[in-house]
Order: structure tokens, then sequence, then C-alpha cells
């Protein structure tokens, strides 16, 4: 009995002790705190703390100063970075495409563009030269249908334009329009050396008369001739912001595919290819014509001559 009441005595010691240690320890935090509170050197700081938030220290800067400076300082070098790139960037499309700013939605084709060698010299784009073949390989009959069939098929895309371009340009109907300029014919065009005027048959003696080899050679200069005169043609269309201008481009091509054949031809034959008809052909009292109705009739004579030789090739 006396042991458990011993034992009892030192539990309940130890948790009085225990209970009392706890109050102690929070008791002299507490105090400590207040004490804190009401000291002289609490006021101090406090009063200390208050000046120093509101003004400036010479030579100190506070965290949160030091960090908005150097957000400020990263912001400028970007925003100076930015100013910079976007100066170096207007310059470079400046000096890159100089014409985007100064050049005008109408501006003519750049000179050098014209200036570049003309198609009828070389139609089929052969390489190294346009020489004669050394030995004749395909039939006769054969070179000759294969440029009839071309000249077909650009007759056939000429039927539809023929007719618009008359009607467009001087409202008339295309028959009549040809009679009235029937006979206008230029030197420097083929239609004085052909023994027939658009619409017209060729003579039967002409045909008889006609040898293989002097024939290829002098229709593909003919076309040639025909050539210089369409591509002004198509120049002072884009120059005045034509109508006609793909179309024109369309004949210009057709033209070229007959020269094409007409180059086999001839290589065939062994004969040289003639590249003698130059842009200086066509002079300059026919290129530099100032009035729309000048430039009208003569866009005619040259497709009308185009259109008179396409019948001749068929008929021969």
């Amino acid at each position: 009995m006396e042991s458990r009441a011993g034992e009892g005595h030192v539990a309940g010691m130890l948790d009085r002790d225990q209970r009392t240690a706890k109050t102690c320890i929070f008791d002299r935090h507490v105090v400590s705190v207040r004490d804190y509170e009401h000291s002289p050197e609490k006021s101090v700081l406090t009063e200390r703390n208050k000046t120093i938030s509101h003004r400036t220290v010479p030579g100190r800067t506070s965290p949160h100063s030091s960090c908005k400076t150097r957000k400020n300082g990263h912001f400028w070098k970007s925003l100076h970075r930015l100013k910079h790139a976007l100066i170096v960037g207007a310059c470079l499309s400046l000096v890159t495409f100089p014409g985007a700013l100064s050049a005008p939605t109408t501006a003519k084709p750049m000179a050098a563009s014209r200036d570049a060698d003309p198609k009828w010299l070389n139609p089929c784009g052969m390489g190294g030269g346009v020489n004669g073949a050394a030995n004749h390989r395909i039939p006769d009959d054969q070179l000759l249908a294969q440029i009839i069939d071309q000249t077909r098929i650009a007759q056939g895309q000429e039927t539809n334009f023929q007719k618009e371009f008359v009607e467009k340009t001087w409202g008339k109907k295309f028959l009549d329009h040809h009679e009235a300029y029937k006979n206008t014919d230029w030197d420097w065009l083929p239609t004085k050396k052909l023994p027939k005027k658009l619409t017209e048959h060729v003579p039967q003696e002409h045909l008889e008369s006609l040898e293989l080899k002097q024939t290829l050679l002098d229709v593909y200069s003919y076309l040639q001739q025909i050539a210089v005169g369409l591509e002004q043609v198509i120049w002072d269309e884009e120059d005045r912001d034509g109508d006609f201008k793909s179309s024109f481009e369309g004949s210009r091509d057709h033209l070229c595919h007959i020269l094409c054949e007409l180059q086999m031809a001839i290589i065939e034959n062994n004969l040289p290819v003639p590249n003698s008809v130059t842009r200086e052909t066509m002079g300059e009292e026919y290129r530099n014509m100032t009035t729309n109705t000048n430039i009208n009739v003569r866009n005619w004579i040259i497709y009308r001559d185009y259109l008179n030789m396409l019948e001749y090739i068929i008929e021969k």
C-alpha cells in the first residue's frame, strides 16, 4: 500500500512539474514579449524602422527597391534592343525591296527583261547551237505533217479571238474590218512576199513551183518577222493595261511551236537554221506610236499577217 501510495505521489509530482514547466516556459515567453513591447529598445527600433520606411537612406537600398531597379533596367534594355531590331529591319527592307515603296502599280516591265534573247531565234530551246544534223532520219512527209498539225492547232485557237479583237476594238464585223485595211502592207512584214492575202487561196502554179528546203527556210524567216511584231504588241498591251495581252501571248506561243517544228525539219534536212531576224527588223517609227488609234491599226496589221501565214502554211 505504501509502495503504491508513493508511486502515485511521485506521478502526481511529475504531472505537476510538467504543467508547471510548460506554464513557466509560456509565461516567460509572454513576459519577455510584453516586456519588449514596453521596453525602451523596442521604442527606439520601432521609431527608427518607421523613419527608415518613409525616407531614403543614402548608400542603402532595400531588397525590394533593388529588385524593382533590376526589373526596370531589364525592361529598358529589352525595349532598346527591340527598337534597334526594328530600325535594322526597316533599313534592310528598303535595301532588299527598293521598288516596293517607289514603283507605281502600273510600272512598265524592267528593260532588262525586254533585252533578253528573243524566243524566235531558238524556238526549240536547243543547246549547243542550232546547226544542221549530220543525217536525215525522219521522212519529209512526216516532218511536213507535224508542221501542218501544229499550224492547224494555232489556227483553231485564233478563230474566236480574231472576231473578239476586231469587234471590241472597232465595233465592226471581222470581214468588213479586214476589207478596210486589206491593201495596207509594210515592207518588214512578209505579206508582200506571199501570193495571197487573208481569206484568199494560194494559186496552184505557186504551189507547184515550191521546193521543200527553200520553202522551209522562207517560212521560218517569215514567221520570225511576225514574231518580232507580236512581241511589240504584247509590250504595248502591258504598258497600257490592254484587254488582249493574254490572247496575244497565246498567239506568240503557238507561233513559237510552229517555229520549233520548222526548226526540227530544217535540222533534219541538214540546213543552217536562219538567225538573221532581230528586233531591229521593226523600225522605231512602228514601235514608238503615241495614239491608241495608230497602235490598234499597227497591231491589226501584224496580227492579220500572222493569220495569213497560218493559212499559207496549211495550203502548202
